[in-house]
């Protein structure tokens, strides 16, 4: 019979055309543009992808949310709160999206269309060869694929991460040399550029993936012992809790990814896409 990494992939294959099918009919019934409910107020209809947590999910978001509270970012009893802790995006456009809520969004496809446009962009970087460089041992699919897993696995898309976060590390220590100050500031330019020329209605998405990866620069910034002073441009700032206002608090460390501010990128975009 069929191995079990064969079985797995099938499965992948089965639930990939399962959201295509579904995310055609979303964007053909014009039901992502969003509507109005019976009392005038914006809403989008999610879910749009049935969510599953992850073998990561819980980690993450406890992780995180435990952080915002420390920071008086989130209200002390967040861990228990229906509406932070769900999976499914608020259809409220005054309501915070979460990280954890973005598959409800995107499902498997649009997450694998920010990714491929992202890796695009940093192997084809000629302004920062040595940056470039480090990712080009390994071709777009392969980084295309181990990204798109561990996002679905933090985000909702059920388990998909099984490599284990030590094999992460592993994988970061082997491109250590990019794990600075510069190389963060490189990454994120390169992810401001891919969101840039993503067209998506609901601007709390892509508020929402600029947060997730300045989180995760803050666990960077502790293990490779660097600090990344790059907050994010205006524009994603609504996603970045303290950037809303033009003075950040005080007390944020070095390990915490939201601090300096930095102007937004100035270059025009290539890629088009659509949500």
């Amino acid at each position: 019979g069929p191995s079990e990494s064969q079985l797995d992939f099938a499965r992948q294959n089965i639930r990939a055309s399962q959201d295509t099918q579904e995310q055609h009919l979303r964007f053909s019934s014009g039901s992502h543009q969003g509507t109005r409910d019976m009392e005038g107020k914006s809403t989008f209809g999610y879910p749009f992808f049935k969510p599953e947590k992850g073998r990561y999910t819980d980690m993450f978001r406890e992780k995180y949310v435990k952080h915002s509270i420390e920071k008086g970012i989130l209200p002390e009893d967040s861990l228990s709160n229906e509406k932070i802790n769900s999976l499914v995006a608020s259809n409220d456009p005054n309501d915070k999206l979460h990280f954890w809520q973005l598959y409800s969004v995107l499902g498997r496809d649009g997450m694998k269309e920010i990714i491929t446009a992202f890796y695009t962009s940093v192997l084809g970087d000629t302004e920062n060869a040595w940056f470039a460089e480090a990712f080009r041992e390994k071709p777009l699919t392969r980084h295309v694929r181990g990204q798109c897993e561990f996002w679905l696995d933090l985000m909702g898309g059920g388990v998909e991460y099984k490599k284990g976060l030590e094999g992460l590390e592993v994988l970061h220590e082997a491109s250590s040399e990019v794990m600075t100050s510069q190389g963060a500031k490189v990454w994120m330019d390169h992810l401001y550029k891919t969101l840039d020329s993503y067209e998506c209605p609901d601007h709390r998405v892509k508020e929402a993936i600029v947060e997730f990866c300045l989180f995760l620069m803050g666990d960077y910034e502790q293990q490779f012992k660097f600090k990344h002073s790059g907050a994010p441009p205006a524009k994603y700032s609504g996603g970045c809790p303290f950037h809303r206002s033009k003075s950040p608090p005080a007390e944020s460390s070095a390990g915490c990814p939201f601090q300096t501010s930095r102007a937004p990128p100035a270059k025009p975009y290539l890629h088009r896409s659509r949500l």
